[in-house]
């Protein structure tokens, strides 16, 4: 609830005034009084650990020994998200300088996309650049936690739960050390499944004898802030709402002022994207209307849309052909590529590369998921069978409007382990079901510890370049450094000011620039005499696209 609270306090601030050092202090010391009892508890760590049995403690000790190496490396390692360079950095740069900005869209129609988590990170403001390494590795490391205290204490700790631990790792090694919303995302969207799962996996009578008033109010804050964070998250929301208001449906009353509480989240980000962009949603054609001065053009948004549906279908060039084809075109050509796109390889084994393709992993998760619901159904544990049927819903979903490995990496590995888990309490010890969870399991397991191990020359180059310069986190290259080299300069309204002139991904592309690279900048207009009056577009052109 803290970061969900700092966020939209933030998201209303910066409409008026940049994010500071200053806003940071205040809200930490403000939150840590009006929290202090939540504080104290999540800092006893002894209480915590004592919890665990003797076997339990020395396995939680070791793997967070590891899981804390792990993330430090990757936290101090390179940026790997090309989007970083292109418009992250300079979306938190926008909010750290300027008030909120109204057509900032119009500078980089990508300054239109996830607005809110980049006023989270903005919001961070640490002495140290850039932010988000800090805040990342905190996040994923309450992240990992939490998950290795919800196996273990439950005594749900099996080899599924292991598998879900190193996925996690491997999913989020390349996002740690960048803002991309993917992170966030999997660990928000994790955090509420796991937490739903964990409450209806709880026996009927004791379920039944608990206040689920209170989880209930916690799962509606983080379903809305999960669609502020990425929109296209938004099915989590959809779904897991009415599941929630069905199954206290005896205590509706009780949920009305949660729900308006959640609206005015989604109200904030939905009034900064309109700021950003002068549209209600975006990038959605359909509804477009020049409703402000600043408007960002039709082209724009319509590039927007085709780009959305095409890289999700065919990230590189041929993205564009790929979103004007129908369903029952694409599927095939998409199948045939699943289905020799690796999962997860094991390195040179004897002759032949053993792998897992993504079809692969899409069919045994099903699989697992169909014979989950039906163990629900011989239950007769409706909650269970409509938890289920939701991730089901999720995976349909996904597959209609974003049906690429990189947007499917929680729900499928949630599932997994999940079903796995829940397959392995009900299992008739001389049948297959058994089997059909341990043996594949195992292999994901083995095959992840593999990839994980092969990452380690890549960890001793981050120690080289971070940890034996006494820069700091982060600082292992020049990226910091003020590089104007390929610079260009304009004359717009009166005024002189410089961008660089270079579109391709350059790692000096968008740190610490005097002004952002953004290729639409010869076709805008400023709505008064400073930036912060407005930005509008000079005509309407077909947005350059990355």
């Amino acid at each position: 609830m803290g970061i969900i609270t700092m966020t939209t306090l933030a998201g209303v601030i910066q409409i008026f005034i940049p994010i500071n050092f200053w806003f940071t202090i205040i809200m930490f010391l403000f939150g840590s009084l009006l929290n202090r009892n939540a504080l104290i508890n999540l800092l006893d760590y002894k209480r915590h650990l004592s919890r665990l049995k003797s076997s339990q403690l020395k396995v939680f000790l070791l793997l967070f020994v590891v899981l804390l190496g792990y993330l430090l490396l990757f936290a101090s390692g390179d940026v790997t998200n090309g989007d970083t360079y292109l418009y992250h950095n300079q979306n938190i740069k926008w909010f750290n300088e300027y008030r909120l900005v109204p057509g900032l869209a119009n500078m980089h129609s990508r300054f239109g996309f996830n607005c809110n988590i980049f006023t989270l990170i903005a919001s961070q403001i640490l002495p140290t650049k850039p932010t988000f390494y800090v805040f990342n590795f905190g996040l994923t490391l309450l992240f990992f936690w939490y998950v290795l205290n919800k196996f273990l204490r439950k005594n749900k700790f099996t080899l599924p739960g292991f598998f879900f631990i190193l996925y996690s790792i491997w999913m989020l090694r390349t996002n740690v050390s960048t803002p991309s919303p993917d992170l966030h995302v999997y660990i928000f969207a994790s955090f509420l499944i796991l937490d739903v799962w964990e409450t209806l996996s709880l026996k009927k009578k004791v379920l039944e004898s608990q206040n689920l008033i209170k989880k209930v109010k916690y799962w509606i804050f983080l379903s809305a802030f999960i669609i502020t964070v990425k929109l296209s998250a938004v099915i989590v929301a959809l779904i897991f709402i009415p599941a929630l208001i069905y199954l206290k449906r005896d205590q509706v009353r009780l949920l009305i002022k949660p729900f308006m509480l959640a609206s005015i989240i989604v109200l904030v980000w939905g009034l900064r994207t309109f700021i950003i962009t002068g549209q209600v949603v975006y990038p959605l054609a359909s509804i477009y209307n020049q409703i402000a001065t600043w408007s960002v053009t039709k082209e724009s948004v319509i590039n927007n849309e085709v780009a959305i549906k095409g890289w999700a279908r065919e990230p590189g060039e041929g993205y564009r052909k790929a979103s004007e084809v129908s369903m029952l075109e694409w599927f095939p050509e998409w199948w045939k590529k699943e289905k020799t796109t690796t999962f997860i390889k094991v390195a040179k084994v004897d002759i032949e590369d053993f792998y897992i393709s993504n079809a692969t992993f899409y069919l045994l998760t099903l699989v697992l998921l169909f014979f989950a619901i039906l163990i629900s159904v011989i239950k007769k544990r409706m909650d269970i069978i409509i938890f289920f049927t939701i991730l089901l819903f999720m995976v349909v979903f996904w597959f209609i409007t974003a049906p690429d490995f990189r947007f499917s990496t929680f729900i499928f590995g949630l599932i997994f382990t999940l079903s796995s888990i829940e397959l392995g309490r009900n299992y008739d010890k001389r049948g297959v079901i058994r089997y059909l969870v341990l043996i594949p399991s195992l292999f994901l397991t083995l095959n992840l510890g593999v990839l994980l191990t092969n990452q380690l020359p890549s960890f001793k180059l981050a120690i080289t370049q971070n940890l034996l310069k006494p820069i700091g986190m982060g600082y292992g290259v020049d990226w910091f450094t003020k590089d104007f080299k390929g610079h260009k300069k304009i004359n717009l309204n009166k005024e002189n000011y410089y961008y660089l002139a270079d579109t391709t991904y350059t790692m000096k592309r968008s740190f610490d620039t005097l002004f952002p690279s953004v290729p639409q900048i010869v076709h805008i207009n400023f709505l008064g005499e400073d930036w912060e009056n407005g930005i509008a577009p000079k005509s309407k052109v077909k947005e350059h696209q990355d």
